[in-house]
Formats: C-alpha cells, structure tokens, sequence
C-alpha cells in the first residue's frame, strides 16, 4: 500500500534524509547558545543595568534573579520576592499580561500572547461597577471559578506586599478587580482586593494592592471606599483585616476619618433646616453652637464602619468628649463646622478618582452548601425504615434554602432604600422627638468641665 493513501510513493514519502545528522545538532546547540545570549541583550534592555548594579548582589543559593517587571508600556521594580516558577526569575525581568496577568519571560511570548488575549476588552468575571467619566470599572470575580486568574494576581501581589501569604488556594475568596479602560476601550489592571467568602469576623477586606504606576492617584482610597459600599449594601458593618500593616493603618486611619467628616458634613449642611436646632444654655458661651441627636451607632451605619474604627475617626477630629454627670462620666460629640467644612473641600478639590454609589449594580451573592469552594460529592444511600424522617429533613432544608431567599430579597421587599437613607431619616426623626424635650433634659454638659477623650486616657 502506498503511504499517504497514494498522495506519495515510496521515494517521496521517504524521510530517511530528514533525520538530523551530529553537524545539524552542533549547528542547533551553538544556535540556542547565541540566542540566549540576543535574550539577555535584546528583551533585558539597559533600561535596568543600573539599578542591578546598585542591588546587592544574591547568596550563591538564591535562583530568584527577578529584580523588574514589564507591565504595559512600563519597566516597575519588584519590591519582594514571590515565588514564580523558576524559569520565570531566573532573568532580572519578566513580562506580564496588563489584561490577564499571565507571565513570559521574553517580549517576544508576550506579543505573541497580547495578539490572542481574550481578556483585552472581557475580563473575567462580572462588571459591578463603570464610571464613564474616569473610565474605570469594577468586576466581581470568584476564586473558584477563574482559578489562574486569581492565581497569577496574587502572584503579582506578593511582588508588592510583603504580608502576602495566599498564592494558590483562591476559591475561598471573591476578588474585586479594577480596570482602567481609557486607552482604546482595552482593559488594563490597576489594582484590586479580596474579600472572604464565609468570615464570622466581619472582615470585609483581606488584602488590597494597587501597582506602583498607579499610586497617588487615588485608586487605594477608592478600593477602601468601595469595600465600605459593599457592606452597606449587605447591611452589614465591616472592617479590614487585622492586624493592619504600618502602611495599611495609615490609609485606614486616614480613610476612616475622611469618611466620619462627610455624613457629618451630610449632617450639618445637607439637613440643616430638619435636622439641627439651636441650644440656649448660658453655660455655653458660643451662641452659634447647634445641638443634634447623633450617636456613634448612627455613624457607623452611615460610613458602613465599626464602633471601634468610628471612635478612633472621632478621636483623631477631637470630636469625642466626655463630662460628668451625677458622679458617672458621660460621652458626647461635638464638631466645629468650619473645620468639616474645609476638610471636606479640600477632599472635593483633588483631582483623585471619587466612588459614586449610584453607579453600583450589585446583590451579595448566595454561597451553596460548600461555602463557595470546590469539595468532592458525597453519595447519600437512601433507607427505606427511615423515609418518614428523610422527608422530615427534607422539608427542613427546604424552608432553610426559602428563608436565604427571603433574606436575600429582604430589603427589596420591605425597604428598597439603600441603609444610609433609612438610618438618616431615623436621625431626622429622633432628633424631632428630641424638639419636644425641655431646656433642662437637653442641656446635659459644659464646656468648663468637658474633656477631649484620648487613647489610653484614664478616667
């Protein structure tokens, strides 16, 4: 029979003279030899020659050489070490995806790759979030169904964190990614932030990264903040991860005050004529002073914060105060309007990316049996003498699995406004209750025997 059905005979078909001969092998070897050496030359540019001769140089044990990553049009210096498959560090530089963060370790793979990224106008996941004015957009990916994914962003994270301990077990996490889409409509990662998916700890952040080429323009805020916006469409109260990193308690700190400033600002002069009132006490030498009924509960359901990072926002604005009244120490808050007010124009004046609620499209998700992470089926042999209880329990699980659903639908069916509109209204309402009260029961404290509460403060 002729080979190739007939295509070709025999001495066509022949492959006898295709077989690589010692000349041919020499030729391939000395070829890779040269090629590795244009490598190191072409796709490693000068670019970074001198700051790998400021570095200090590795123990002989080290393998990871990764001192730079190009990511977009950008050559960013690593911070740490993350562990990369090997053949991947032992270059100074390694070349990453900007839309899927896959990794290469030559420019040539990596156009090849950007040619065919499926990833460059769809990331994964789904879109939460799109603000058109700034061109940025949040989606909502699970770790357990874009595993790579996931993967290669903490990957790139540990570049950049050095508490970043999670690598490969992602499916017990929901990722927030944010893109920047200004340029052509293509997707190009700036940072994002994970969140747990079952935590009885009221986390509501485990790690955030925005990439250095990306800094001080914002975005870590507006991570922070969006984390916050969650929860509160959750009507719950979150709060970070503990412990905090030096760096991470600085942004918090910073952000939980910001966020304090502006419900109260909402306050005092976006519901003046409901909310505020005058207090005539001659003990109190400022006529202009307003009094309202606010609590720390009240702010926290505002900002979407705890109790705790709430007072610790009151004790950086020196809002926090506390008197004595019939021999018990007694608290109360007290802001001075000018400054709230310049606190808040000054936020309003930068030029930084600002969260805008509205543009949320989002309901929490409703986790399986399994909590979200992928576990193997267990086969259940049905008896027979038992039957009577296995409808029992049957009927059990059902109206477990109706009340998450009534639960999930809680808010649309009984109240469809988001939590900060019902807590103020409940503040506007407590406050004109408040109206009815006498002079006397309203005037609880002076000034003269007030003191500003502190951490560690004694009382």
């Amino acid at each position: 029979e002729l080979p190739y059905r007939g295509l070709f005979d025999f001495s066509e078909a022949n492959t006898f003279d295709t077989y690589p001969d010692p000349n041919f092998k020499k030729l391939f070897n000395t070829l890779v030899y040269k090629s590795s050496l244009l490598k190191n030359t072409k796709n490693h540019r000068n670019l970074i020659t001198t700051n790998l001769q400021s570095t200090p140089q590795e123990t002989p044990n080290s393998k990871n050489k990764l001192k730079v990553i190009h990511f977009d049009d950008y050559e960013i210096d690593t911070w740490y070490k993350s562990p990369y498959p090997s053949q991947y560090t032992s270059n100074p530089i390694m070349f990453i995806c900007p839309h899927c963060l896959s990794y290469y370790d030559s420019s040539f793979t990596l156009n090849r790759h950007l040619l065919k990224c499926s990833f460059n106008f769809q990331p994964a996941g789904r879109e939460i979030y799109r603000d058109e004015d700034e061109k940025i957009s949040v989606f909502e990916i699970d770790g357990r169904k874009n595993v790579i994914f996931c993967q290669n962003l903490c990957l790139l994270a540990k570049l950049f964190l050095n508490s970043k301990t999670l690598y490969y077990d992602v499916e017990p996490f929901m990722f927030y990614v944010l893109y920047d889409y200004s340029n052509n409509s293509s997707f190009k990662f700036v940072g994002y932030f994970s969140k747990e998916k079952l935590n009885s700890t009221g986390y509501n952040l485990s790690c955030i990264m925005t990439l250095p080429i990306y800094q001080r323009r914002g975005f870590g805020n507006f991570l922070i903040d969006f984390s916050y916006l969650l929860s509160k469409r959750e009507f719950k109260l979150g709060t970070p991860e503990k412990p905090l990193s030096d760096l991470g308690l600085l942004s918090y700190r910073s952000y939980w005050k910001l966020s304090v400033i502006r419900e109260v600002y909402k306050l005092l002069f976006n519901n003046e004529e409901q909310l505020i009132f005058k207090k005539t006490d001659t003990d109190i030498k400022d006529p202009h002073l307003k009094v309202f009924s606010v609590s720390i509960d009240d702010l926290s359901n505002l900002t979407g914060m705890l109790h705790d990072d709430v007072i610790v926002a009151l004790e950086q604005l020196n809002s926090l105060i506390t008197y004595e009244r019939n021999s018990q120490n007694k608290f109360a808050l007290i802001f001075s309007p000018s400054l709230v007010k310049t606190l808040y124009t000054t936020w309003k004046r930068k030029s930084s990316v600002k969260l805008n609620g509205d543009y949320l499209i989002w309901k929490p998700i409703i986790l399986g049996p399994s909590g979200g992470i992928n576990t193997n089926s267990t086969m259940v042999i049905a008896d027979h003498n038992n039957a009577s209880s296995d409808t029992a329990s049957y009927e059990g699980q059902l109206m477990k699995n109706v009340s998450v659903i009534v639960n999930f639908l809680k808010d649309d069916l009984e109240d469809d406004r988001d939590i900060e509109d019902q807590f103020l209204e409940k503040i506007i309402q407590q406050n004109s209750e408040n109206n009815e009260l006498t002079s006397q029961e309203k005037n609880e404290f002076t000034f003269s025997k007030a003191r500003i509460t502190y951490p560690g403060m004694k009382f």
